[in-house]
């Protein structure tokens, strides 16, 4: 499968991750888009996928990458600031951790929403790669002064 693809698919699980539901509070569960902590930050993250999956339809492959980069930074810092306690994380084993799942209500969504991310960042990288080892393949100069 190109890695074209791949991005897109990426950036889709993303866009569509955002309607996931990725919180239970006692009325039901939210997404990132509605949930009011992080509704910003999922607008911004919906329009980034559409913006590297733009750039990777146009070759424009580092602008991408940063965009997916982007993507996985913000959804690590909201992931990290709005449902984990870090000074609880020292000294877990696994019933401490489903003991933080159930009692912050984690869902399903952020598992299709990292795997999302990640895949836009290794197939974006992989793309920036390869052009930038084609360019230099083709600025070699080969016999008779041909490019």
């Amino acid at each position: 499968m190109d890695k074209k693809y791949i991005a897109h698919i990426g950036n889709l699980l993303v866009i569509l991750g955002m309607a996931l539901p990725v919180l239970h509070i006692d009325g039901g569960d939210v997404t990132l888009i509605t949930y009011d902590k992080t509704a910003f930050l999922g607008i911004i993250l919906v329009v980034l996928s559409i913006v590297s999956s733009v750039t990777v339809y146009r070759k424009k492959y580092a602008l991408g990458r940063r965009c997916a980069i982007g993507i996985l930074v913000g959804l690590l810092v909201t992931f990290l600031d709005n449902y984990l306690d870090l000074s609880i994380i020292k000294g877990m084993d696994l019933t401490d951790i489903q003991g933080i799942v159930e009692a912050t209500g984690l869902l399903w969504g952020w598992i299709v929403l990292f795997v999302g991310s990640i895949l836009g960042v290794y197939a974006t990288t992989w793309l920036q790669g390869e052009y930038e080892d084609n360019k230099k393949v083709e600025g070699e100069v080969l016999p008779h002064g041909r490019f």
